[in-house]
């Protein structure tokens, strides 16, 4: 079968995506990647074919970067949802992707919710297209309706198409997600593989994009500011070309780490709460430390302290993230989630959760048949 990959955005947005390519590969499936410049390297590691698509204008994203430091919420929302993905990013890609999808022929289309490109060319082409998920389901969605206004003026009716085409999730559990066809996946993070460390490790990100934003480096300098009184070893990965953190004796800095590698050592993860980071720890079955921010993070907090798995340390002001004043409250998450055992315990629970849906390549074989 011939299949069409398309992201947007950054390494979140890849990202789960990733398996499915993986997945469609080891079937003997042909798979076509198109992704933005600054996701080519990524892309290409998998070995499939790739092809890049235009940047948008560099003062377009700027200005969308102001805006998403804006302390109103729903300025924030409509920078990333309508300007960057629906309008701006939209524009920079559809030539390329049309130009794909005439060349490669796909008989399938699989996007992440922000990538309109691709779903405008599978309208236009009558190609059948499916969605895997980044977000809950319900943010997914409500993105897709902010950004019809400007998408619907590319192809009518493509608003309609995604919302009824498949959606994949990697979320468990039962909650709406606004998508008539949802389908849930499971993974799994190779628990036999862990390798206990004394000192305990412990994982510090703050994602992979957006490391630049003013609330994010603040936020750095309160986590690293919390982990010094600590008896722990930290590794703190930056994003590619991302924030400039110093090592110290006790802390590695690095720009990148396989999920794998860092998971089946660490003792528990401190981050932003991203949808891939904190999906894939829950997966391993390791404890967080959330501080939401942005997006979806808030949500995604919630869900892991709703398991038990963890607990958030939420900024006064989610604009403005962490200042150093906020270390000692981070520093009692972190210590607590360490030295009470109930921690790990309900992370391996929804580890098991995850383990229990259908795989990639069992949701991928059905698409097959759709």
């Amino acid at each position: 079968m011939r299949i069409l990959v398309a992201a947007s955005g950054g390494e979140g947005h890849l990202g789960p995506l990733l398996p499915f390519v993986d997945a469609a590969a080891e079937a003997g499936d042909d798979v076509t990647l198109v992704v933005p410049p600054g996701q080519v390297a990524t892309a290409r590691s998998t070995g499939a074919d790739v092809r890049a698509v235009d940047a948008p204008p560099a003062d377009e994203v700027a200005r969308v970067r102001r805006a998403l430091a804006s302390s109103d919420r729903e300025v924030r929302v409509r920078a990333a949802e309508v300007e960057l993905f629906g309008r701006i990013n939209t524009a920079a890609a559809l030539e390329k992707t049309v130009a794909a999808v005439a060349d490669v022929e796909p008989e399938l289309i699989l996007r992440e919710p922000c990538d309109y490109a691709s779903a405008i060319a599978a309208v236009r082409s009558a190609v059948p297209v499916a969605t895997v998920g980044i977000s809950p389901g319900l943010a997914d969605i409500s993105g897709l309706r902010m950004a019809s206004r400007v998408i619907e003026d590319y192809a009518p009716g493509v608003t309609t198409t995604l919302e009824a085409a498949p959606y994949l999730t990697r979320f468990p559990g039962d909650d709406p997600t606004g998508y008539p066809d949802t389908r849930r996946y499971g993974f799994t993070i190779d628990l036999d593989a862990r390798t206990e460390q004394n000192p305990p490790l412990v994982w510090l990100t703050m994602g992979t994009v957006n490391t630049q934003l003013e609330n994010i480096r603040g936020t750095w300098d309160a986590a690293v500011t919390a982990l010094a009184d600590l008896d722990v070893r930290v590794l703190a990965s930056t994003g590619r070309g991302g924030s400039t953190v110093r090592g110290t004796d006790r802390m590695e800095v690095v720009d990148w780490i396989e999920l794998q590698d860092i998971l089946s050592r660490a003792s528990v993860v401190v981050c932003h709460g991203g949808s891939g980071t904190t999906l894939a720890t829950l997966a391993a079955g390791v404890p967080l430390v959330t501080v939401p921010m942005i997006a979806d993070q808030p949500t995604n907090a919630a869900m892991v302290e709703s398991l038990g798995a963890g607990i958030t340390v939420a900024p006064s002001s989610p604009a403005a993230g962490l200042t150093v004043e906020d270390a000692p409250r981070l520093r009692r998450a972190i210590h607590d989630v360490l030295t009470d055992p109930s921690y790990r315990s309900s992370a391996r629970r929804a580890a098991t959760r995850f383990s229990e849906v259908p795989s990639v390549s069992e949701r991928l074989a059905q698409l097959r048949l759709t």
